[in-house]
This record gives structure tokens, C-alpha cells and sequence, in this order.
């Protein structure tokens, strides 16, 4: 009973189970394909991806890549996209297909045909798309068979695409695969007006200039950075003309860009130098009246400034604000111009002012310029004229019987006065003071001549009458103690101990670090602190800590560069062993696995700019290990990136290193990429 029970079921199962249509005959795709060339020849696109239809779909490859063909002769839209799968699947799916390159170029054109329909339809952001893409295939084409036969077409297109985009980079990244590829005369005349303008050294020939510009006026006036090119080359060549042409074609085809003031700027320039002054002067008001805080407006001050001294033009007056010569001046002076331009125009205020009767402004003016440019052309005769305007009103002040302007003068101008040989105008300043009833103030500037006095070696106190002042004031004020000292001083100024001993320890050091070895040179600084006094004392320093890390002397390199980072003196006293300090105390957090610590200490570096290019490029470069380290990738390739490109010759270790990086990062993404789609089942 109970198996009568099991075999009634299954009965019904084979007498109602519907029966399976045998398997198809295997297909053999080569009478196929032969049949469809034949039909391909004769135009029978439709007929043609009919035959090979049992052929593609056993992903028989040449198959595959003729109906891919077949659909993209019959040039509709539905066709495209049948052919562009096709051609995706011969390229990604089956490298064993041959004419990858065929396909690769096809691809990039169905890209272009469906541009142009997007531009006739008025979809400007789908056809800049389908550039982009069609960019993209035509690129991998000519990277991966660079001896394509449709190299030069695909060349060809790679133009089309950049033109057509108005993307200059793109499109001058296109001539230069031209010139460097092709040797098609149509190909390389097409590339003529880029190649020609970025040749280094540029040309010199305005008539080969003139000529290529005429030839190929069409292709560059597509571009405002090529015809920018072309209008600064005309200006170098000094065809002023043809360059203002050019710059006012800029500016009007282009009114909205960027650099449009760079344009106005530009044909102000070749409208002076021309001798059309008033048109100058007009463009360079524009220029201040509609981009009033761009660099060009500047610029326009100081052309507007410069005319205006050379009487070419009477006034500089924009709808806004009628600007004054002094008001002229002091915007460049304030500008962010470069140094040597705005120090010129501060000290022609300066002197403007102390011809005028502002001597004190004029002063202000000047000591801010010495204490801003320090370095560079011209440094020294500001100096000079600082000093000597300076000197010239003491005297004058002193003579006028103006007390109250000594003081105010000593207290604004104290850096100089209290650091200058030339005594006699200090001690107008103390004798000042002392008509006053301050004889503290006055003990105090002569407390300063003293000491600067004695810091200059060779110098004798005993000529100075100033300085016996000095001693009287001490006198008269009951000040023994320090009346006592100054008098022994007085007498015997330095005894050679005194005087050099600091320099006589610092040579010694760097006499020893020649004779003996690294570790008998620090073994008397191993236990005892290391105390700077002095500039000397910061040097001695600085060489034992370099000598500690040769040594590995960690602990011992920690406590000097600790000593040396609690002085924040040494910034001006002895700025490289800081900045050595502080990068040697990041380089010890990162060893130490404090990557918080370290992190934030090569953050510091990168924003005081009193590290080079080369020390922030390693704090960089450490700050993208650090973030490789918590596996933050996209941080740490994009750090890389920026360094592995920095223009500073100093770096260039530094760039390798960061060019290493990225390729190793690269390889490991595109092996991991590998195994989550082989794991996924993804081919």
C-alpha cells in the first residue's frame, strides 16, 4: 500500500510532463561569415546582421565585429547603439578579437555622430558628452597600436573633437600628437597655428608670423589663449598694431572671461607705447572702475601713475573718485605689486612728503620701506636716504629747540638709532631728554649706545665723547653699582677671554669635528644641559645636533633641538637651526607613531613661510605617508600627485619618490579591483 501510494504521483508527473525540444544543431560560424562579406561588399547591410545573427550569439569574434560594422553602415540612431555594443563587447570581453584598433575608432565616431545630432537638437551638454567620450577612445586608440592604420584619421578626429569642444588645452595636446605622430602635409598643416606660436625659442620672423596668422586666422580666433599667443608675439616683435587688433578682438568676442582685464591691460600698454596717451589713460580707468580688486587694476594705477609723471596725461579720473598724484602713490605703495616697484613709489611719497614739510610722515614712509625691502635693487640707497633723512631732522629738531619731536622721533625710529655708530645723533636725542627733566630716558639711550658700542669689534670707548657723558649722567644720578661696572669696562673695554671666548668655543667645535670622532666630540654634552647664550652658543648647537644624528644619538639629538625650539629668538637669530629644530621634531613624531603629533607639526611647516620649497614639499611628502598609512588613499594620491609635479628643482628626490608612490598605489587598486570581480563573478 504505501508504495502504490509513491507511484501514483510520479505517474502523473511522465503523463503530464511536457517534452523538451532537442538541443539546436551546432553552429559552424565560418560558411556564415564568408556568406555575410559577400553580402557587406554589395552594400546588404539588414541581410548582412541577419546571416551572422546564430554566430553572434555563440560570441564567435570576427562574427561580432562584422555585424558591429553592419549596423554602423546603416547610420541610424538605433544602429548606433547596437553597433557601439558590439564593438564594447570586441574590445572588453574578448581580447583575442582582432582589430581592436578598428573598433576602438568606430567607437569614438558613433561618440561624434551622436554630437552632432545633440548640437542640432539644441543638447549642448549631451554633445560636449559624447565628445568627451569619443576623446576618450580615440586617446586609447592611438596610446595602445601607435602604428594604427587609422592612426592619421583618428589623429585627425582627436583635432575635430578638441576644436569642436573649444578646449585649448585639449586642442593644443592634439596638434602636439600631430607633429610628433603624423607625417599626413594636410594633418600637419592643421597643427601649423599651434606649433607654430609654442615653439621654444619662440619666433622672431613678424613675417612668418604674419603669414601663419593669415593662413589659419579662422582656427585661432576659436581660441582666446591662442589668440592671445599670437597678439603677445606681434607685441614682442613690435607690430603694435597687429597685437592691438588682436587684444580688442579678445576683449570683444570674449567679454566675460577671466583674463579680460589682462586683454585691457595689454592695449593700454601698445596705446602708450604707441604715443595714444588719452586711450591709454582711458582703458586703464576702465580697468580701475570695473575690476577694482584685480591684480590688472593695479597695474592700471601704476601705468595711470607712471603717465601722470611723465605728463602724458594731466588727470586720472574714473566715474567713482578723481584720484590725486599722492593718492596714486600711495595705492601702488599699499598695491600688491611687486617689491621693488612699490618700494620705488614709497620712497618718491616719502621724499614728495619732506619736501612738503611732513618730515615725520616722510620718515614713516621711509623706515617702512627699509624695514619691508630689505634686499633687492635699490635696498641701499633707501637705507642711505632713511639714515641720512633721519639724521637731517634730529639736527634740525634739536636746533629748533623741538624736544617733544626728539621723543617722538626716538620712539618711531629706535631700530636705527639704537643700533648706529654714529653717535652724535643719539646723544641729541639724550640731551633732549635731559632739558626735559627724563633722565631715565636719557640713561636709557645711552644704555643702548654702550651696548651696541661694545658689540663692534675693535672699537675703543675711550674716543667717544658721548660715552663720557654717559658715565657723568651715571654719576650725577647716584648710580654706583652700575657706575663701577661701566668704569671697569671703561678701562680695559674686552679681555680677549671675555670678548671672543663664545666665537673662540664655536671654532674650537668645528676644528674638533674635524680631528676626532662623532662620539668622543658629544661625550662631554651627553649628561649636561646645553644652555645658548648667544649667537655662538645657537651655532655650537646646531653642529652637535647634526652630529648626534649621524651618531644615532636620538636622545641626545632630542634634547638639543628641544633647546633649540624653546628659543623662538633663533627665528631671527639663527632661522635655519629653528626650521631644523622643528622638522627633525615632526620626523621623531612620525617615528614614534605619534601621527596625530606629527601631522599637526608638518601642518605648522607648511604655512610658515619661512621654510623653503624643498622643506614643505617633505612635510608634504610625509603628510601623504601619513594618510597612506590609515589607508586613506584618495588623500594620499592626491598629495602625491601635487608633488610628484612640483616645479622646484630642489624636489626633485622628493618627486620621484611621490611618482613611485602613485604607481605602486595604482598597481595595488587595479589588483584589488581584479579580485572583488573575479570573487563577484564579473568578466
Amino acid at each position: 500500500m504505501v508504495a502504490s501510494a509513491f507511484l501514483i504521483p510520479l505517474m502523473w508527473l511522465l503523463l503530464f510532463q511536457e517534452e523538451k525540444p532537442p538541443p539546436p544543431p551546432p553552429v559552424d560560424p565560418e560558411p556564415l561569415l564568408a556568406q555575410a562579406r559577400q553580402t557587406y561588399l554589395r552594400g546588404e547591410f539588414s541581410e548582412t546582421i541577419d546571416i551572422l545573427k546564430p554566430a553572434v550569439r555563440i560570441n564567435h569574434g570576427l562574427s561580432m565585429l562584422l555585424s558591429a560594422d553592419a549596423y554602423y553602415a546603416l547610420q541610424t540612431p538605433e544602429s548606433f547603439k547596437k553597433a557601439r555594443f558590439l564593438y564594447e563587447r570586441s574590445i572588453y570581453e574578448d581580447d583575442t578579437i582582432p582589430f581592436a584598433d578598428h573598433s576602438y575608432y568606430r567607437l569614438a565616431q558613433i561618440y561624434i555622430a551622436n554630437a552632432a545630432e545633440a548640437d542640432d537638437k539644441g543638447r549642448a551638454y549631451d554633445a560636449t558628452t559624447y565628445r568627451e567620450e569619443a576623446g576618450f577612445f580615440l586617446t586609447q586608440m592611438l596610446k595602445k597600436y601607435p602604428d594604427s592604420y587609422f592612426r592619421d584619421q583618428a589623429l585627425n578626429s582627436v583635432y575635430e573633437v578638441a576644436r569642436d569642444m573649444r578646449r585649448y588645452r585639449q586642442f593644443k595636446s592634439a596638434a602636439e600628437l600631430i607633429w610628433a605622430r603624423s607625417t599626413d602635409l594636410d594633418l600637419l598643416i592643421r597643427a601649423e597655428p599651434v606649433m607654430f606660436i609654442e615653439q621654444r625659442p619662440p619666433p622672431r620672423d613678424v613675417a612668418a608670423l604674419t603669414d601663419t596668422y593669415t593662413r589659419h586666422a579662422d582656427t585661432i580666433h576659436l581660441f582666446p589663449e591662442l589668440m592671445f599667443a599670437y597678439a603677445d608675439r606681434f607685441e614682442a616683435l613690435n607690430d603694435l598694431a597687429k597685437a592691438g587688433e588682436l587684444y580688442l578682438d579678445i576683449i570683444n568676442l570674449w567679454p566675460q572671461r577671466e583674463d579680460s582685464p589682462t586683454s585691457l591691460l595689454r592695449l593700454a600698454e601698445i596705446n602708450r607705447r604707441q604715443g595714444f596717451y588719452e586711450a591709454a589713460g582711458f582703458l586703464c580707468r576702465y580697468i580701475v572702475e570695473a575690476y577694482p580688486n584685480s591684480d590688472e587694476a593695479e597695474l592700471a594705477l601704476l601705468a595711470g601713475l607712471e603717465m601722470m609723471d611723465r605728463r602724458q596725461i594731466r588727470d586720472f579720473v574714473t566715474p567713482s573718485h578723481q584720484w590725486t598724484y599722492a593718492e596714486l602713490l600711495e595705492a601702488v605703495r599699499h598695491s600688491g605689486l611687486d617689491d621693488p616697484i612699490r618700494a620705488r613709489y614709497s620712497y618718491q611719497l616719502a621724499v614728495m612728503e619732506a619736501m612738503f614739510g611732513n618730515l615725520e610722515k616722510g620718515l614713516l614712509i621711509m623706515a617702512n620701506l627699509v624695514a619691508e625691502y630689505q634686499r633687492g635693487p635699490f635696498s641701499g640707497l633707501y637705507r642711505n636716504a632713511y639714515q641720512n633723512l633721519l639724521f637731517q631732522t634730529i639736527d634740525d629738531y634739536h636746533a629748533a629747540g623741538n624736544y617733544w619731536g626728539l621723543d617722538r622721533i626716538y620712539n618711531k625710529h629706535r631700530p636705527l638709532l639704537a643700533f648706529t655708530t654714529e653717535v652724535r645723533y643719539p646723544e641729541k636725542i639724550a640731551d633732549a631728554y635731559l632739558k626735559l627733566n627724563l633722565p631715565s630716558s636719557a640713561l636709557l639711550v645711552y644704555d643702548n649706545m654702550w651696548n651696541f658700542k661694545q658689540s663692534i669689534t675693535g672699537f675703543e670707548l675711550a674716543f667717544e665723547p658721548a660715552l663720557t657723558e654717559y658715565l657723568k649722567l651715571l654719576d650725577i644720578m647716584r648710580m654706583d653699582e652700575k657706575l663701577t661696572l661701566r668704569m671697569a669696562e671703561y678701562a680695559d673695554i674686552y679681555s680677549e677671554r671675555d670678548r671672543f671666548y663664545p666665537q673662540y668655543q664655536f671654532v674650537e667645535m668645528e676644528l674638533n669635528a674635524r680631528r676626532v670622532d662623532g662620539e668622543t666630540l658629544l661625550e662631554p654634552y651627553t649628561e649636561e644641559p646645553f644652555v645658548i647664550g648667544n649667537i655662538w652658543d645657537a651655532r655650537r648647537l646646531r653642529r652637535l645636533a647634526l652630529v648626534a644624528q649621524e651618531e644615532e644619538k636620538k636622545n641626545l639629538a632630542d634634547r638639543l633641538y628641544a633647546t633649540a625650539r624653546r628659543r623662538p629668538s633663533l627665528r631671527e637669530d639663527l632661522p635655519i637651526l629653528l626650521r631644523e629644530a622643528e622638522l627633525y621634531y615632526a620626523d621623531r613624531l612620525f617615528e614614534l607613531a605619534d601621527y596625530n603629533g606629527a601631522r599637526d607639526q608638518y601642518e605648522r611647516i607648511l604655512v610658515d613661510q619661512q621654510y623653503d620649497a624643498s622643506d614643505r614639499d617633505w612635510a608634504y611628502l610625509q603628510i601623504a605617508r601619513l594618510f597612506e598609512l590609515e589607508g586613506k588613499r584618495k588623500q594620499s594620491l592626491r598629495i602625491y600627485g601635487q608633488i610628484a609635479w612640483s616645479p622646484d628643482a630642489d624636489s626633485v628626490p622628493y618627486s620621484l619618490f611621490a611618482k613611485r608612490r602613485l604607481d605602486s598605489l595604482a598597481a595595488n587598486k587595479t589588483i584589488n579591483q581584479m579580485e572583488k570581480e573575479l570573487e563577484g563573478g564579473q568578466f
